[in-house]
């Protein structure tokens, strides 16, 4: 047990007493605060290029035409990122009944106010409600993270994500429950739909880090097992939307795999890891 984890748990809280447990009075003030700053005045300048305007009409397009396995953008299939922040745009349009600015932009901060929580709750666990509480206000307050949490990108959808994936990875360590190793992997999947391979690599890193000269703590992680139960999770979209698009442009067949889905995602993904 990591020095500290529960001995900081009950230290006087940084705000007034609310008659709540330090965790849940802390919850209710950050993620409020989370959603205001993140959330203000998204709605009032437009989309900014080049990704906010590629995205929305990747997003509204699939709106319009109920085709929700494969993305287009000007009626051409759209093979350069995968669905999930599309498909967070469109279920933010319903009560729009349009795909607009401000849906555009409510995935990211929604994914950017569980980012929040997912750091305090990890922090909570490792230092204490006291050192969790300031790790959030400082990671809402700032600048690049606040202005990515108002941004129609797909970074901070892999981030809640991610920061998902860490926490049920740390609470599986502390209780060895499947559970929580089955909703880290289920997090990966949600991270490879969101923007790619990355998603799964950077967790294995750091399994294979954490766990680094001891052998049987890691082989209880099941990784390989679980990272091919994430990617069968993924292959439940992909199969179907790579057997769509090949359907929508037969002449990308003919082109080679450099034009395939997978060429797409595997140079804007791992190629740019490695590449640049």
């Amino acid at each position: 047990m990591p020095p500290g984890r529960t001995s900081t748990l009950n230290l006087i809280s940084p705000i007034p007493e609310l008659g709540m447990r330090p965790q849940a009075k802390h919850i209710f003030f950050l993620l409020p605060l989370a959603l205001v700053l993140f959330s203000l005045n998204i709605g009032g300048y437009a989309l900014w290029a080049p990704d906010e305007p590629r995205y929305g009409e990747a997003a509204r397009e699939m709106y319009l035409s109920g085709n929700y396995l494969a993305p287009h953008v000007n009626g051409l299939p759209y093979k350069e990122k995968p669905p999930l922040l599309f498909w967070a745009i469109c279920l933010a349009a319903l009560p729009f009944g349009e795909v607009n600015e401000i849906a555009v932009r409510i995935p990211s901060v929604l994914a950017g106010a569980v980012s929040v929580l997912f750091t305090y709750l990890l922090a909570a666990r490792l230092f204490g409600a006291r050192v969790a509480f300031w790790a959030a206000l400082i990671l809402i307050t700032n600048q690049r993270f606040w202005w990515q949490a108002r941004t129609g990108q797909i970074d901070m959808l892999l981030t809640a994500c991610m920061m998902a994936a860490l926490y049920c990875l740390w609470r599986w360590d502390e209780s060895r429950r499947g559970a929580w190793l089955a909703a880290a992997y289920a997090a990966m999947a949600a991270g490879i739909c969101a923007k790619g391979p990355p998603a799964l690599v950077f967790p294995l890193l750091y399994l294979f880090a954490f766990y680094w000269g001891d052998a049987p703590a890691r082989r209880k992680t099941h990784w390989l097992l679980g990272s091919l139960g994430a990617l069968a999770l993924v292959a439940l979209w992909f199969v179907p939307a790579r057997l769509g698009a090949a359907d929508a442009a037969q002449h990308a067949i003919e082109t080679g795999i450099e034009t395939g889905m997978g060429a797409n995602l595997f140079r804007n993904t791992i190629g740019r890891f490695f590449l640049g």
